[in-house]
């Protein structure tokens, strides 16, 4: 699953492998931050990296919700 983040921040000890495409790998160290980025990954390095993503997503998810439950 691809998700778009805004920045993430490897706060782990130890360098983190993002998957930016199919093809692509990036490995960030330790403190290092990436920005803009569609993430493949997301998931498996979640435990390793801080997330910020953007903010204008939140409503579409709440309209769905309210969907499900009128």
């Amino acid at each position: 699953m691809v998700t778009k983040v805004r920045k993430l921040k490897n706060i782990s000890g130890s360098q983190v492998p993002v998957q930016i495409s199919d093809s692509t790998t990036i490995y960030l160290g330790q403190g290092e931050e990436l920005e803009d980025k569609d993430v493949h990954n997301l998931e498996e390095i979640k435990g390793f990296v801080k997330v910020e993503q953007d903010l204008s997503e939140v409503p579409k998810i709440n309209e769905r919700k309210r969907l499900l439950f009128d």
